[in-house]
C-alpha cells in the first residue's frame, strides 16, 4: 500500500502494514457485568460522564492558543505569523480554533483518540486547514519504526507528520486506549442507577410483590387476577388512587423501597468513580460534597495543574512538531494563566511583592488584570528598594569609599 505525504512537494513510498491489536485482556471481558450496554453514546447519556467530558473538553476549547516568538529578551506573542490564524482562530471552514480543539478533546475523551488530517498548501508546505476525523474510521499503525494512519475509503494512507493525532492513555505510544471501554462497567453501574431510578417514578414509587389469596384458583384466573391488578393499580397514572382488594386477598411487597436498595448511594458512588476516571473534582459534577470552599478553591488549583496542564502540553507538542515544524524561533502556547488566577486578595498579594521587587511593572500587572496599558511610559519602568542593591552595586560603591578616602 502506498501514502502520499507533502510538505512543499509530494511523495511516494512503500509501507508495509504493522497492527497493533487491542490488548487481550480489553476483548476478554465480554459482555457487560452491569446488564447495560455501554458505548460513547450511551455513556454520554449518563449525566456525570456527560458533565465531565464536555467540561474538560470545553475548557481545552476555550484557552488562549496562539505562537510565540522567542527571543534574547524573552517569549512575545507573535500574531503576524502566517500560521497563527489557524491556531488561535478558525481551524477549517466550518469550525473555530475553539470548537475543534473542543470536539477533538471529547472524541479524546469518549474514543481515547482525535485525529485531523492537516491540509497543506502544495508549494510552501504550511499548514492550511485541520479537517476532523471520525475515530471510528481510523487506524494508526507503525511500519519501519514509522507511524501511520489508515482512513477508511481512502487508498493512500497518511504519514504521521500530516494528522493531528490527541492521543489518550496509551499502553503501546501508537493508539489511545479507549476510556469507555476499560471502564464500562464502572458507567453501567451508574447507567443502572438512573435506569432504576426512571423506572421506580414511572411506577409511581409503586414496587412490585405478590397477591395472595385464599384457597386454589381456576386456571388462567392468576394471571388475568396479575393483569387486572396491574393494569388498575400500577403506574404514575395511579399512583394517588387507593386498590381495593376483594375475595381476602392480600398484597405482599417483595422488593425494597428505593432508599432501601441504597440506590442513592450507588449513584453518588458512580459519581464519584467517573470523577476518579476523568481526574475531575467530584464538586465540578455537581456532586454535593460537604467541601469548605478553600478546599474546593484548592481542588480547582490542583485539576488545572494536573488534568488541564497535561493536556495542554500534548497540544502544544503536537502543534510545534507538524505546524510550525519544530522552528526553533517559535512555539505555541496554550496560556492557563486565567483558570490558575486566585481571588482578589490573593492576586493583589502576589503583584505588590513582584512590583516591590522589580520583578514586574505597572502596565504587566494591568494587563494580567485583562487592563490596558497606562497612557504614559510610567507603567513601564520598574522600581525597587532602596535599601536593596545588587552585589555588584555594593562591590563598586565599597571600591569608591575606598578611592575617596584614600584622596583625603
Amino acid at each position: 500500500m502506498e501514502f502520499s505525504f507533502s510538505i512543499g512537494r509530494s511523495k511516494r513510498s512503500q509501507v508495509s502494514d504493522v497492527k497493533n491489536p487491542e490488548p487481550w485482556f480489553l476483548s476478554a471481558m465480554g459482555g457487560d457485568a452491569s446488564g447495560v450496554t455501554v458505548n460513547y453514546k450511551t455513556a454520554l447519556s449518563y449525566s456525570a460522564w456527560w458533565r465531565g467530558v464536555t467540561l474538560i473538553s470545553s475548557l481545552i476549547g476555550s484557552l488562549p492558543f496562539g505562537i510565540q516568538e522567542i527571543k534574547a529578551n524573552g517569549k512575545f506573542a507573535a500574531k503576524d505569523h502566517p500560521q497563527n490564524i489557524l491556531i488561535a482562530k478558525r481551524s477549517n471552514s466550518y469550525m473555530t480554533s475553539q470548537q475543534f480543539r473542543t470536539v477533538m478533546e471529547m472524541s479524546r475523551l469518549n474514543r481515547g483518540n482525535g485525529y485531523a488530517l492537516i491540509k497543506r498548501n502544495e508549494s510552501s508546505g504550511f499548514a492550511e486547514e485541520l479537517q476532523f476525523l471520525d475515530p471510528s474510521k481510523v487506524e494508526p499503525f507503525l511500519s519501519d519504526g514509522k507511524k501511520y494512519f489508515r482512513i477508511s475509503g481512502r487508498a493512500n494512507v497518511v504519514e504521521d507528520m500530516n494528522m493531528i493525532h490527541i492521543m489518550g492513555p496509551s499502553i503501546n505510544g501508537v493508539k489511545g486506549l479507549n476510556m469507555i471501554e476499560y471502564h464500562r462497567e464502572t458507567i453501567g453501574l451508574g447507567l443502572q442507577a438512573k435506569n432504576f431510578q426512571n423506572k421506580f417514578y414511572k411506577q409511581g414509587g409503586f414496587m412490585k410483590g405478590f397477591l395472595k389469596v385464599a384457597g386454589k384458583l381456576a386456571d388462567g384466573k392468576p394471571k388475568e387476577l396479575s393483569e387486572d391488578f396491574d393494569k388498575n393499580w400500577s403506574g404514575p397514572e395511579n399512583m394517588f388512587k387507593t386498590p381495593v382488594l376483594q375475595s381476602g386477598a392480600e398484597y405482599i411487597r417483595v422488593s425494597l423501597p428505593q432508599r432501601d436498595a441504597q440506590t442513592m448511594e450507588q449513584a453518588r458512588f458512580s459519581i464519584e468513580d467517573v470523577a476518579r476516571i476523568l481526574g475531575v473534582p467530584a464538586h465540578k459534577l455537581m456532586e454535593n460534597v460537604q467541601t469548605s470552599y478553600s478546599s474546593q478553591e484548592q481542588e480547582n488549583m490542583q485539576f488545572v495543574q494536573d488534568n488541564l496542564r497535561v493536556r495542554a502540553k500534548e497540544w502544544e507538542a503536537e502543534y510545534d512538531y507538524k505546524i510550525l515544524l519544530y522552528n526553533p524561533r517559535y512555539e505555541t502556547r496554550m496560556n492557563l494563566e486565567g483558570l490558575l488566577r486566585a481571588d482578589t486578595r490573593t492576586r493583589m498579594e502576589k503583584y505588590r511583592v513582584m512590583w516591590n521587587s522589580g520583578s514586574i511593572n505597572a502596565d504587566q500587572i494591568r494587563e494580567f488584570e485583562g487592563m490596558n496599558p497606562r497612557d504614559n511610559d510610567e507603567g513601564k519602568k520598574y522600581y525597587e528598594p532602596m535599601n536593596m542593591i545588587s552585589e555588584e552595586a555594593r562591590e563598586l560603591e565599597q571600591k569608591q569609599k575606598e578611592k575617596d578616602l584614600k584622596n583625603g
